[in-house]
């Protein structure tokens, strides 16, 4: 059976409960329902978080046909949190003939993104096309324990005790090893390779990634300063992919 990183950290005390992920808590959304009122357009709108076994937002893996399906790998803004279901940038990429699976995982960096890549490879996994919606480079993984086992590292989390402070303080560091995951998962797979990021130290010519334009709006977890991309960010997303998917596609 095909058994990726496993990331259970959703909802209301990491339970997989389907209505609350991380920052769009229960607390959260009380608080923007008092602020914002009836003209609040999250106030009544059900959301909704599916996750298959092993925590992630798509079907069970066994049930999935690989290689008529794009995959996407990211963090939060890839797993859709503070949007529903059908509001994620897979979802939206699926309605525009491009059946893609979501392996977005929240508070995730570039090297679970590569080390899930690795995991989908020695299972002979062969997509119709991946795609790489590249976290900020200041993250990192930490292994505890044993293999299975794991920390995750990033700005919200890390203090100049930590173990992750070093690695995620160090622009130069994590940016350059960043890029070369970047270089390495473009051989490592024998279909099309799409590479996007919202950070744009990440993109230059000589990365290839595409810098996505600024975020339009924002999901249910916005917290009056900073919150996830919303709906209408996500199907821009998806429309920017799907046009790069056809070109492509009319290439061969």
């Amino acid at each position: 059976m095909l058994e990726l990183l496993k990331h259970t950290t959703k909802g209301s005390g990491g339970v997989l409960n389907g209505k609350w992920e991380g920052p769009d808590s229960l607390e959260n959304y009380l608080t923007n329902k008092k602020i914002y009122g009836k003209s609040w357009s999250w106030r009544d709108y059900p959301l909704t978080y599916t996750y298959n076994s092993q925590g992630y937002r798509c079907p069970e893996f066994d049930s999935i046909d690989w290689s008529n399906q794009v995959i996407i790998f990211g963090c939060s803004h890839t797993f859709g949190t503070g949007v529903s279901d059908e509001q994620t940038i897979s979802a939206q990429l699926t309605m525009l003939g491009w059946p893609t699976i979501n392996l977005g995982q929240p508070g995730t960096g570039v090297n679970y993104q590569f080390i899930n890549s690795v995991i989908l490879n020695e299972n002979k996994i062969k997509p119709r096309a991946v795609i790489y919606n590249w976290p900020s480079p200041a993250r990192t993984l930490q292994w505890v324990d044993n293999e299975n086992q794991y920390k995750l590292w990033g700005s919200w989390n890390s203090e100049k005790t930590d173990w992750g402070w070093h690695y995620i303080s160090n622009d130069f560091h994590s940016i350059t090893e960043s890029l070369w995951y970047s270089r390495a998962v473009k051989v490592m797979w024998e279909c099309p390779v799409v590479e996007i990021s919202k950070y744009s130290i990440l993109c230059n010519n000589q990365s290839n990634i595409i810098l996505l334009e600024p975020q339009m709006d924002f999901g249910r977890d916005y917290n009056g300063k900073i919150g996830h991309a919303g709906p209408k960010t996500n199907i821009a997303i998806a429309q920017l992919l799907a046009k790069i998917l056809s070109d492509i596609q009319s290439k061969d």
